[in-house]
């Protein structure tokens, strides 16, 4: 065994990992198509897939999760600012 997988031989799940993984290294569509041996539709229906299945609901609940989660990182990106002005 030379440890290389056969990218045609790969399940569909383990195809949709593998083109999430890809895809966030910054690669192309037709780039994740020539690497895992497939048509860039397949590539595109798997992003989409992807990306459907990572979205979340707008309920009030979660948007004001979000919204104290944006607060929570301004506020420590303003403590690091006043920390940068305090030193200099």
């Amino acid at each position: 065994m030379n440890g290389q997988v056969d990218p045609s031989s790969l399940s569909g799940h383990l195809r949709l990992g593998c083109v999430e993984v890809i895809r966030a290294s910054g690669r192309s569509v037709a780039e994740i198509a020539k690497i895992l041996k497939i048509g860039e539709r397949t590539v595109k229906r798997d992003l989409k897939l992807l990306r459907k299945s990572q979205a979340q609901a707008l309920t009030p609940q979660y948007i004001n999760e979000q919204r104290g989660e944006l607060l929570r990182y301004a506020n420590l990106a303003f403590q690091g600012l006043l920390a940068l002005l305090s030193a200099a």
